[in-house]
């Protein structure tokens, strides 16, 4: 009776993870977009990091979006632009980490007019601004991720495809 060959239970395991490794990156140009898709949807409905509501607007500025008929939630779109120009990038040391791949997220580098006081400013510098507050406006932390909604959009990517995108408001001219 002839013997079977050892199973090498360690090369096997590296390469059904090499297996998995290729597999996982056709779901990749997908992921980025619904990774993207999922903040700028949480955005707009006023939610942050663990889907809790982002920091209430001042009076008066909540008294001037009203003025413009825009949301007095804090939705993170005044114009859209900001919204509109953020991007997924997949990085080694991003901080979006899906055990496959990671990511970054980056806001376009192009100068805009940002209020008659400041003057130009980049989508990428106002986006730090709101998640990291300044004097005058509080920490709105709607970039990150949790790891039960980054499995929930791994897991959703995999099962289903393409999320849906929201249609980002903007301003009405007066």
């Amino acid at each position: 009776m002839a013997r079977l060959p050892k199973i090498d239970k360690e090369a096997l395991r590296r390469k059904a993870a090499t297996h998995a490794m290729q597999i996982f990156q056709d779901y990749i140009p997908a992921l980025k977009e619904n990774l993207r898709v999922a903040i700028v949807n949480r955005a707009l409905e006023g939610k942050g990091y663990s889907e809790q509501s982002l920091k209430p607007y001042s009076a008066s500025y909540a008294k001037y979006k009203k003025a413009l008929h825009l949301p007095t939630t804090p939705n993170i779109s005044l114009t859209g632009e900001l919204l509109r120009s953020l991007k997924v990038v997949q990085d080694k040391r991003g901080n979006i980490n899906t055990g496959y791949a990671r990511f970054r997220i980056e806001f376009d580098d192009e100068p805009r007019a940002w209020s008659n006081k400041v003057g130009l400013i980049t989508n990428n510098l106002l986006a730090d601004m709101i998640i990291k507050g300044t004097s005058k406006m509080p920490p709105r932390n709607f970039v990150n991720l949790s790891q039960e909604e980054l499995k929930k959009i791994v897991d959703d990517t995999i099962d289903k495809g393409l999320y849906k995108r929201e249609d980002i408001p903007v301003a009405v001219e007066t």
